[in-house]
């Protein structure tokens, strides 16, 4: 039941265990953002429930901050860490860093999307979680959400609805009050599921896997690319 930091050897093909300890806690799971202009590998670990709630003491979300050793090819753990993202047990728990700086986190917790981020451009500070303003966000336990940046200036959070059957994305620009969120719902014609996979490109395109609760004798696709062009509309194939 460890977590650890694994390399891969493109010479043999293999991954090889570094030896590096992330979170020690067994039912845990993690986002990884590397940032190549700082060096640095963030991992954002949560203890895993199905249903969001709020965590007692000891279970709360973590950011763990390492620093790569390109000679030794090693990780270490950063001063001051891992620091605490929340107080919640959660399903996911996905980051990414924006334009000034500013590390982001989203997750569910008592049937709301959450988000959080850090502060004056500091790692080890950061505010207080909040739901994301706007309609949609009252969900089921079992709804998730994820984070991109994308377009150079924004931040994007998509989550999966299942009260109201939909998925839905809300914008926020960087360096923007945190009342500052725009939300839409993203239009599929089939009814959202609780996975969800983001990808954004140069364009300011963005490309987002998700599951609809399809079954499998049924005739509607079980899995979807939604595609947000650099202008805001939606495809799905």
């Amino acid at each position: 039941s460890a977590h650890r930091i694994y390399k891969f050897d493109p010479a043999t093909g293999r991954w090889r265990d570094t030896g590096v300890p992330i979170d020690a806690r067994a039912t845990s799971r993690a986002d990884a953002l590397w940032d190549a202009a700082t060096g640095k590998l963030y991992i954002a670990s949560h203890v895993y429930t199905t249903s969001g709630r709020r965590a007692g003491k000891g279970n709360s979300g973590r950011l763990y901050r390492y620093s790569y050793n390109g000679v030794k090819g090693t990780y270490s753990l950063d001063a001051g860490f891992p620091i605490v993202i929340n107080a919640a047990k959660s399903e996911t728990l996905v980051i990414d860093k924006d334009s000034t700086g500013t590390l982001w986190a989203t997750w569910t917790q008592g049937r709301r999307v959450y988000v959080n981020h850090s502060v004056g451009r500091n790692d080890a500070v950061w505010g207080n979680p909040y739901v994301v303003p706007g309609a949609g966000t009252a969900l089921t336990s079992d709804d998730i959400s994820s984070v991109i940046h994308f377009g150079g200036t924004k931040i994007g959070v998509m989550w999966s609805n299942q009260v109201d059957h939909g998925f839905h994305f809300a914008v926020h620009g960087d360096g923007a009050s945190d009342a500052a969120w725009s939300t839409s719902v993203v239009p599929t014609g089939l009814n959202a599921d609780d996975h969800i996979n983001l990808k954004a490109d140069a364009a300011g395109q963005i490309f987002a896997a998700v599951k609809t609760n399809a079954g499998r004798h049924s005739d509607a696709p079980m899995i979807l690319l939604l595609v947000r062009s650099a202008a805001g509309s939606w495809s799905t194939t």
